[in-house]
């Protein structure tokens, strides 16, 4: 899985995509992953996920959430969107959003922090902006300080 991922609007991939999904006959829940070239931004196809992912808060949080959408398609109950079997469409924000999965960031970044190969001006800049967390909700806590006690046993040991 990754570590920090960005939900950036890229309008252009959208109908592509939808036509790879009617030309598959795929309906439900799906994550199309491109890599755009920086330079030509030419987009390249990794994978199709049929299924939900770890990620699938991202959506939501650039305004499509993917998890009713799908509870509604299975039940019968109308789409968010047109009625098209792929309503998502575009990322309905106009910024990136960042999905972070705080406790492998936090081991990623400690050794590199440590070895002088990061900042810590850096490290937290990838905190900045809209985001949301794999783990970690405001509304929910719970999850998030049963994470933070795994953390702090897994640094005990390391110390």
């Amino acid at each position: 899985t990754g570590v920090v991922l960005e939900g950036c609007p890229v309008p252009e991939i959208i109908e592509p995509s939808k036509a790879l999904l009617r030309a598959l006959g795929f309906n439900g829940i799906s994550e199309i992953e491109f890599k755009i070239h920086e330079t030509t931004r030419v987009p390249y196809l990794l994978e199709i996920n049929p299924r939900h992912w770890d990620q699938h808060h991202l959506g939501t949080a650039c305004g499509v959430n993917l998890s009713l959408e799908l509870y509604r398609d299975v039940t019968g109950h109308p789409l968010a969107g047109s009625g098209d079997p792929t309503p998502a469409g575009p990322a309905q924000t106009e910024h990136p959003i960042r999905w972070i999965a705080e406790e492998d960031l936090l081991f990623h970044l400690l050794p590199r922090i440590v070895r002088g190969q990061t900042s810590i001006r850096e490290a937290f800049g990838l905190l900045r902006g809209p985001r949301v967390f794999a783990v970690w909700d405001r509304m929910d806590s719970g999850p998030g300080r049963r994470q933070m006690k795994v953390i702090a046993r897994r640094l005990l040991r390391v110390a």
